[in-house]
C-alpha cells in the first residue's frame, strides 16, 4: 500500500528531533527519499518500523517572546519552544517571508544540527499542507534548540 508524503509526515509528527537512542530523527528526510526514488510502496512498511525507535517531541512549556529570541538560543530545554514559536511564525507568514527573516540569524545553528533540508523542503514543497509546515517549523525549532554560543 502506498501513501502519500502528507500521510508520512502524519505518521512521523508524534516525533521529536531525536530518536530513543539520542540519535537524530531523520525520518522524514529518509522516507522522502524513498519517494523520490519512485519506492512510494516501501515507505509505509519502512515508516512503521521505523517510528518504533521513536519517541515524543517534547511540548512547549513557555513561548519564546519574538522580541528576546537570541535569549532562548542554544538549551535543548527549549526545543518544544522554539517548534511552537515557528509554528506561530509559520501560521502568521507565508515560508518565503518565514525563511528571509530565520534562515540567516539560525544558519549555523541549522547547518550544526544537520537540518538544512529544512529550506530545501520549505521551497519543494511550498508548505502546501499543515504537515509540511509542521515538519519544517521543527526543523528550524531545532535549531534554535542546537545553536551554540560561537555561532551567534
Amino acid at each position: 500500500m502506498s501513501i502519500t508524503i502528507d500521510e508520512m509526515l502524519d505518521l512521523l509528527s508524534f516525533a521529536g528531533t531525536e530518536r530513543a537512542n539520542g540519535n537524530a530523527n531523520h525520518g522524514p528526510m529518509a522516507a522522502e527519499a524513498l519517494f523520490t526514488l519512485d519506492r512510494g510502496e516501501s515507505v509505509l512498511p519502512w515508516v512503521e518500523k521505523y517510528k518504533t525507535g521513536l519517541i515524543e517531541g517534547p511540548e512547549a512549556a513557555n513561548p519564546i517572546p519574538h522580541s528576546e529570541w537570541r535569549e532562548f538560543l542554544g538549551d535543548r530545554s527549549w526545543v518544544g519552544d522554539w517548534i511552537a514559536f515557528f509554528d506561530q511564525e509559520l501560521a502568521e507568514k507565508s515560508w518565503q517571508e518565514t525563511l528571509r527573516e530565520w534562515v540567516p540569524p539560525l544558519a549555523p545553528a541549522v547547518m550544526a544540527a544537520a537540518a538544512a533540508n529544512a529550506v530545501a523542503k520549505m521551497v519543494r514543497h511550498n508548505c502546501f499542507s499543515s504537515s509540511s509546515c509542521e515538519n519544517s517549523a521543527a526543523r528550524l525549532g531545532n535549531g534554535g534548540r542546537t545553536f551554540v554560543e560561537q555561532c551567534r
